[in-house]
């Protein structure tokens, strides 16, 4: 072999090691932007579904008459007693009024602003009845200095009593929205059904049990979209203010999909997130 060709040969050679080096540097890059955040779109939809089931839930209560439902004894009114549950049965509306300042409810959390409640039909909890629960500069916070402030809609339709004997409602979440003290922002709209699996004969709220399905899709304040979807029903005792089991698929446009598992140990403030076989342990909001 002459000369000339062993330098053309070490020629292609050196070409071929380096594209080869730059596709590898580039696949790694993009593993590495793929996983640079890998629980964070998990935990704001789980964020949202708490908020979300939150606000539901003292809304249901204070329909009710019942200001008790978390933390498990007859003592713990989340509404507090700077709360203002205000109903006019005219108009079918309820307000919960937590005030122009922080208020520190039961459950630790400090609440300001108002909670809005439409109804239709007879009475509030009617087969066929719909709620309409929406916001008015609402804002929660573990901290008063990292709030969040809850915006948007969700509609609650009553379906009555399913095939199992049990009653079921509809969801829609229209553009719930939560801003955060950052300046960082995430939106929501999904779909679920809340079926009550114990506690339907007693009047307080303590003893109910709910199961939910469904799934939704949101963006953030980067401008990226996510979807989700419930695989295994969030099961959602209502003397603890998490889910207690369940299962959520969460895929962040081609990114890979995030599983988020509640667990089976009961009343717990930790999840598991788990992405391209890593799981990572998060506490819950």
């Amino acid at each position: 072999m002459n000369l000339q060709k062993i330098k053309l040969l070490a020629a292609m050679l050196t070409a071929v090691t380096i594209i080869g080096f730059v596709s590898s540097c580039k696949k790694d890059n993009d593993e590495e932007i793929i996983d640079s955040d890998p629980t964070s779109f998990t935990e704001e939809n789980s964020e949202a579904e708490f908020f979300s089931n939150d606000a539901l839930n003292m809304s249901d209560a204070a329909a009710n008459g019942e200001q008790k439902f978390r933390g498990g004894n007859d003592d713990m009114s989340v509404l507090s007693g700077c709360a203002t549950v205000n109903k006019d049965s005219a108009n079918k509306t309820i307000t919960i009024d937590f005030g122009t300042s922080y208020c520190l409810c039961k459950d630790g959390r400090y609440r300001k602003g108002i909670i809005n409640i439409v109804y239709t039909g007879g009475k509030y909890a009617d087969s066929a009845s719909s709620r309409t629960v929406s916001f008015t500069d609402y804002y929660v916070a573990r901290d008063t200095t990292k709030w969040k402030k809850i915006s948007g809609s969700k509609t609650v339709t009553n379906n009555g009593r399913n095939t199992a004997g049990n009653w079921n409602w509809t969801i829609q979440g229209n553009n719930i929205r939560i801003d955060k003290h950052n300046g960082n922002w995430h939106t929501w709209s999904f779909t679920r059904n809340r079926e009550q699996i114990a506690g339907s004969g007693t009047k307080t709220v303590l003893d109910d049990t709910y199961m939910i399905t469904g799934g939704g899709s949101g963006q953030n304040s980067k401008g990226e979209n996510y979807s989700s979807s419930i695989k295994t029903a969030l099961k959602r005792v209502m003397t603890c203010p998490w889910f207690e089991s369940g299962v959520v698929e969460v895929t962040p446009g081609n990114k890979p999909t995030r599983t988020i598992d509640y667990g089976t140990t009961g009343c717990d403030a930790t999840a598991t997130i788990t992405v391209k076989g890593k799981t990572y342990t998060v506490t819950l909001p």
